[in-house]
């Protein structure tokens, strides 16, 4: 049972070194040196003799260009056509990604239709039971088919800056008020969510529901943050003992999370 559990462990971590030395891989780079390589590859070409019959049943022969590429080299150029794909596709999310990152120039009317738009979807995914959802109208860079929880990332974006363009502007102790009293909101319900032990959903339902209220929490945490005086000593220590029990909480659920994972893979 231990050395189970030992050799589960020792592959998680494993995958998750791998991951990490994929993310820091340059997509627009690596997509640079496939396509020169599918270049040198489509180039490998020879010219043969083709016999054919011509529609007056005469024989005849013409010269036609063929693939010179080895068995292990067409194998290779089809790889790297899915990876050219996948790759392509990478380097669109990451430019969507930059979007919603900085939506700052983007009008008040844009950014309440964008909103409209991704609860429509995933609220239609939700009834279809769909993983993916399709944009098809608005920003050409923006369209495609996106999973839910990219759509909603997306979402959490678009409304952290609505919020924020919200926030009173006519007095600087409102503004502040309100911008804490939505983060401590934010991390009341975030902080609920982990500490409940009913719950009675699914392993990918309680993770999206996590990420979802986190991603909200740390945008409620920025705006505050904006708002706080650098001399409040006070508030600062009780902003950071609130987000060291968040961390603690966040903590203990992602380790009885991997916990019942392992349970599971050794009952199997």
């Amino acid at each position: 049972e231990y050395e189970k559990l030992k050799n589960i462990k020792q592959i998680k971590e494993e995958i998750a070194q791998l991951e990490a030395q994929e993310s820091i891989t340059n997509p627009k780079t690596e997509l640079k040196d496939v396509e020169a390589r599918i270049k040198e590859l489509e180039g490998k070409t020879k010219w043969a003799t083709q016999y054919y019959q011509d529609s007056y049943g005469q024989h005849r022969a013409r010269n036609v260009l063929k693939s010179a590429r080895s068995r292990d080299e067409e194998a290779e150029l089809q790889n790297l056509y899915n990876k050219r794909k996948a790759l392509s596709e990478q380097i669109r999310k990451n430019d969507v990604n930059a979007y919603f990152e900085n939506l700052t120039g983007v009008s008040n009317e844009t950014i309440e239709k964008q909103i409209k738009q991704r609860e429509t979807l995933l609220a239609q995914m939700q009834f279809q039971e769909a993983k993916y959802g399709k944009i098809t109208q608005g920003n050409a860079a923006l369209t495609g088919s996106f999973s839910r929880d990219e759509l909603q990332y997306q979402l959490n974006k678009l409304r952290a800056e609505q919020n924020k363009r919200n926030l009173p502007t006519d007095s600087s102790a409102e503004w502040g008020a309100a911008a804490k009293s939505a983060y401590e909101k934010a991390l009341k319900e975030y902080n609920d969510f982990l500490n409940e032990t009913g719950n009675q959903l699914t392993h990918e339902e309680y993770e999206r529901k996590a990420k979802e209220l986190k991603e909200a929490l740390d945008a409620a945490k920025k705006a505050y943050d904006a708002t706080k005086p650098a001399s409040d000593k006070d508030a600062q220590k009780q902003d950071k003992q609130a987000e060291k029990d968040a961390k603690e909480a966040e903590r203990r659920a992602d380790k009885a999370r991997k916990l019942g994972e392992e349970l599971v893979k050794i009952e199997e």
